[in-house]
């Protein structure tokens, strides 16, 4: 038997020290799942709570944990996410509920305004 050269020797010793897992877990659309997901297609984190739909921005059918992805380094942390969608969520409920309050003002306040005019043109024109 022969001995390898040094320099196979070297480069399968770096090899191996460079080794890691790179097991990733897949989940396809339609899987009963709770947890934050990202889409293997465009990158795009959603939050799921009951079962995995297909990716909203590219229709992609297949997520992966963004924690165990090798592409998701240059994102913001996960807490500050949830953080601005709490915000934005929050924001979004206060509009809401300012235009539910003028609609039904204007619901109330409409009939009664042309109901004064009606009886003002009554009375003017009697």
């Amino acid at each position: 038997m022969s001995a390898a050269p040094p320099e196979i020797s070297a480069l399968r010793a770096l090899g191996e020290a460079q080794r890691v897992d790179e097991y990733i877990e897949f989940w396809p659309a339609g899987t009963l799942a709770t947890g934050v997901f990202s889409c293997v297609a465009c990158g795009r984190t959603v939050l799921c709570t009951y079962q995995l739909h297909p990716c909203p921005t590219c229709d992609g059918r297949l997520w992966e944990d963004p924690s165990s992805s090798p592409y998701a380094q240059g994102e913001m942390p996960l807490t500050t996410r949830l953080a601005a969608y709490e915000e934005w969520e929050a924001d979004d409920l206060g509009q809401t509920a300012d235009f539910v309050r003028g609609a039904s003002l204007a619901v109330v306040v409409g009939p009664v305004l042309w109901l004064f005019l009606a009886a003002s043109a009554f009375l003017l024109l009697r």
